[in-house]
């Protein structure tokens, strides 16, 4: 199977899904594998190359990212970081070059707080957090950035949706909080989702309906986000979870999932960075890619909120069974 996206493809090969009560994951393995290096945010500031700071004039949809090794610095889109005058989220994955400082955009999601906590100078660098902005809010975000340049009011909708839906309140309308409310819950869901050897990202299904799909440079880029990407996920199937409900891909179209990726309306955004970054949509979904050097660093891919499953909405489009029978099929 293979996804390809302005005029980038990557053979890639869906193994068994794993699944718990109403969410389903399905790992994705690539044929072959990128061999460049890239620092992470989480390794920078730990290792002390990384600095991600407030504007000399603090502002809330930029911030500063310095990278002080010769390694490119690689942001995902809806990373978070945590502290300085409000927490963030980065707005687009991009990849900051080797000993360079330069703007980046973001998006707040601490509504309740505009002021460092302390005076000392470094009240105003951020820390690395456990957490991405969860699947809703990013997914949100995704759409509303296709056409437009700022998506603060729907981050900031979406956070406060969160916490109405899961009747909780942060202090400081920070979604940070809503993670560490709901860790026991996450944690339960999370010990059932294994990454595998060879993965670089997956798709996810959420009672019994596809939400999106993820993906990475290398296995090695993969293992340093993939659980904070399934806990972004995690959040809506705790968040939108019913008893009788459970998820099954046995009648979803997976394929036709990945066509219409690749089908998909391109609008390219401006360079930030190292790379091209691409946003696109179809009737589907929006999504996002970072590409360098031809190849994928980061792609991804939301179905559009109400949106039936493909069996259902597409017509005239082989389907299979089961998802077992997909990769029968797949392997003839």
């Amino acid at each position: 199977m293979k996804i390809s996206l302005n005029n980038v493809s990557l053979d890639i090969d869906l193994k068994n899904s794993q699944k718990f009560k109403n969410m389903e994951v399905i790992p994705i393995e690539a044929l072959s594998a990128g061999k460049k290096e890239f620092i992470t945010l989480k390794a920078g500031i730990q290792e002390g190359y990384v600095k991600i700071s407030e504007c000399e004039s603090s502002t809330v949809n930029t911030v500063m990212a310095q990278n002080k090794s010769s390694t490119p610095l690689v942001l995902i889109d809806g990373e978070e970081v945590i502290g300085a005058m409000q927490n963030r989220i980065m707005n687009r994955s991009l990849i900051v070059p080797g000993n360079t400082t330069m703007p980046i955009s973001v998006s707040c999601t601490e509504h309740g707080r505009w002021h460092t906590r302390g005076n000392s100078p470094k009240a105003r660098e951020f820390s690395h957090s456990d957490f991405f902005a969860d699947y809703e809010t990013r997914h949100r975000k995704s759409e509303t950035l296709y056409n437009n340049s700022d998506c603060q009011s729907e981050v900031w909708a979406s956070i406060s949706d969160l916490e109405i839906k899961n009747s909780y309140r942060s202090p400081t309308s920070a979604l940070n909080d809503s993670y560490v409310h709901h860790r026991p819950r996450l944690n339960e869901y999370l010990k059932h989702f294994s990454m595998l050897y060879n993965q670089i990202g997956a798709i996810f299904i959420i009672n019994g309906q596809i939400k999106g799909l993820e993906l990475f440079y290398n296995p090695f880029l993969c293992s340093q986000y993939y659980d904070k990407i399934l806990k972004s996920y995690i959040m809506n199937a705790i968040t939108n979870y019913y008893s009788n409900c459970s998820s099954n891909s046995s009648n979803i179209d997976v394929g036709a999932f990945l066509a219409d990726l690749s089908d998909s309306k391109l609008n390219h955004s401006p360079n930030q960075g190292l790379g091209q970054h691409i946003k696109f949509s179809n009737n589907h979904g929006t999504g996002s890619a970072l590409i360098n050097d031809g190849e994928f660093v980061h792609l991804n891919y939301f179905k559009t909120k109400y949106d039936v499953s493909y069996k259902k909405q597409r017509k005239n489009v082989r389907t299979f069974g089961s998802f077992d029978d997909l990769l029968s099929k797949m392997d003839e």
